[in-house]
């Protein structure tokens, strides 16, 4: 099967290979800000490399301070509301999103292998539901936090608690 349209097998169900091509360069010079996919302000950009033939699948934005600062401020906004939330809720959101990445795993697979010339198989596919599998764990565990209670030689209670700090850049 090497024609573009042709159908791929990824487990219990097929994509159309041209649905990841055609989903690469839909994607193209796209960030995501604020939950929806947009252009960088940047208007600087890279050849994305399929690097098993060395074709270009789609753009992708180079980024400055600029598109960093726009991200960050947008995430701080959403930080104020987002600590607010009980643990256990935030836990049930990312449980939704690993729902959502498992529903679409077979594309996602499939544009990983394309970008990285990775093995569909052996790395794209557990790569992929190793993301899963992270998702759900820290669902789990979300509402599992707790300080500790710490002995105290006076008349007083002293205990810590985990509380969201704020935004974080990596």
């Amino acid at each position: 099967m090497t024609d573009v349209a042709a159908a791929v097998h990824t487990g219990d169900f097929v994509v159309e290979a041209k649905d990841v091509f055609d989903t690469a360069k839909r994607l193209s010079n796209l960030v995501l800000v604020d939950g929806e996919l947009r252009e960088a302000l940047s208007e600087e950009s890279f050849g994305v490399i399929n690097p098993a033939d060395l074709s270009v699948i789609g753009e992708a934005p180079r980024c400055h301070e600029a598109d960093v600062n726009a991200a960050v401020e947008v995430a701080q906004r959403a930080f104020e509301t987002w600590r607010d939330i009980p643990a256990r809720d935030r836990g049930r959101f990312m449980e939704r999103a690993a729902d959502r990445l498992e529903a679409r795993s077979g594309l996602i697979e499939r544009l990983v292998a394309l970008d990285t010339g990775n093995a569909l198989r052996t790395q794209a596919r557990p790569e992929t539901v190793a993301a899963i599998d992270m998702l759900r764990f820290f669902a789990g565990v979300a509402g599992e936090l707790k300080g500790q209670t710490i002995p105290s030689s006076s008349n007083t209670l002293q205990f810590t608690t985990r509380d969201p700090l704020g935004v974080v850049g990596a």
